[in-house]
Formats: structure tokens, C-alpha cells, sequence
């Protein structure tokens, strides 16, 4: 095998890794498995990917049987998590790092996860669980009863909703969008 054989199938085996582990990003976020503020891989990786067809055309003219053997194996890694996880190491420096959050962010997003299920369980849709006319009353959100008497209620109502006919079902979920 000559040298130019060699370093285009090393050429190859790079550029199948990066563009396999870009393509896997682009279909995760699509899919919804990453989130939508996921940093992606930076944009000249396209370049790469006009490189990687590059590579094959010149393999196909120098030698379009080893270039089809060589697809065909490229095509397994891609199927199996080969080039995807060496393109993940090689691209590891040029992936932007997400923010990590602070204690403070994560006390936020649970205070208005709380709020939106206090607000859903209790039906008071434009109030706060941390009113004063909530304290010491069976809303207080603080207190254990009140976290046991939510739950009941939340059950309550989902017995009542399970026992309606599709017609009342239907006109509730019209009046609760509104």
C-alpha cells in the first residue's frame, strides 16, 4: 500500500469522526435530547465535511475499490458509536463549554417549578404561594400538611377529571387553556 493510500485513509478515518459526531449533535438537538441552549460545534467544522467528500472522490480515482471498502467500514463505525466518540475526544478543545449554573440559578428554576405546581394543585392560578394571606392557613406552602393536603386534593380532582364523560372532558381542557 503507498503512502498517499495511508494518509488519505488517516484523513479519512479524522474527517468521518468529526463530521459523524456533528451530525449526532444536530440530530440530538433536533430530536430534543440536548437542550435548545446547548453550544454547538463551531461552524467551520462545515469545511470539514467538504473536505471528508473531497478525500472520497480522490479515493475513488485512485483507486475506487479500496474507496468502496473503505466506505462500507466507515459506514459500521458510523452505525456503531466508533467515529462518534473519537470525534467527540478530537473536537473535545473546540466544543464552547456551557455555563455551569450556580447555586443561585438553581434556586430560581425550583422556586418557579414550585410556584407553576402550587399554582396548578391549588387552582389559584394568578397568586403567589408566598402571600400573606397564605400563612398558616392549608395553603401555606411551607408546612408538611399543607404539601400532604395539596397532594389530595391533587388527587381528587384527577378522579373527578377521569370520571367525566369526553364531552366534559373536552370542554374542561377548552376552559383551562383559557
Amino acid at each position: 500500500m503507498s503512502t498517499i493510500f495511508i494518509i488519505l485513509t488517516i484523513a479519512f478515518a479524522i474527517t468521518s469522526s468529526i463530521t459523524t459526531f456533528d451530525k449526532r449533535l444536530i440530530q440530538a438537538k433536533r430530536e430534543g435530547v440536548l437542550p435548545s441552549d446547548q453550544p454547538m460545534l463551531p461552524s467551520w467544522v462545515s469545511f470539514i465535511y467538504w473536505i471528508h467528500i473531497g478525500l472520497i472522490i480522490a479515493m475513488f480515482v485512485l483507486n475506487w475499490r479500496y474507496a468502496l471498502v473503505l466506505i462500507i467500514i466507515g459506514f459500521i463505525f458510523a452505525v456503531l458509536p466508533v467515529w462518534e466518540m473519537i470525534g467527540n475526544i478530537i473536537m473535545s478543545p473546540f466544543k464552547p463549554k456551557q455555563k455551569k449554573k450556580n447555586k443561585s440559578d438553581i434556586a430560581v428554576e425550583k422556586f418557579i417549578r414550585f410556584t407553576e405546581e402550587w399554582r396548578k394543585i391549588t387552582g389559584f392560578k394568578n397568586k403567589s404561594p408566598f402571600d400573606k394571606e397564605f400563612i398558616g392557613t392549608e395553603f401555606d406552602p411551607f408546612t408538611k400538611e399543607t404539601r400532604e393536603h395539596l397532594k389530595e386534593i391533587e388527587k381528587q380532582l384527577e378522579e373527578e377529571y377521569n370520571n367525566l364523560s369526553p364531552e366534559d372532558k373536552a370542554k374542561f381542557n377548552i376552559l383551562q387553556k383559557k
